[in-house]
């Protein structure tokens, strides 16, 4: 019995941990998320934030984040001295278009 509890822990764990994954590009807002990424000031984003927030992948492609990401994307857009390519490490689920954000690390 206490082997096939641990063989299902360890089972579920483990998928679990592979449903997290982590992206690595630049933030942007919905509105102005197909603009290219280097003319895309922090002030526009600001100024758009309320159509969302989203991060921008490496091969151009725009993911939304969830509520969650959002509030924590806001914080760093007030606490940023970027004036463009706010660069970042987003960590989470993907869930259609959306990543339900676990952590947004500035890079």
């Amino acid at each position: 019995m206490k082997i096939r509890f641990v063989a299902c822990f360890v089972t579920l764990s483990s998928v679990l941990a592979a449903e997290q994954q982590t992206w690595t590009g630049y933030l942007s807002d919905v509105a102005c998320s197909r603009q290219i990424v280097a003319d895309h000031p922090v002030s526009c984003i600001k100024g758009c934030q309320g159509s969302g927030l989203g991060i921008v992948n490496k091969d151009g492609s725009f993911l939304k984040f969830d509520a969650t990401g959002n509030k924590i994307a806001k914080q760093l857009l007030e606490q940023t001295s970027k004036k463009k390519e706010l660069e970042l490490e987003v960590s989470g689920k993907l869930e259609g278009q959306t990543i339900c954000v676990r952590e947004i690390k500035p890079l």
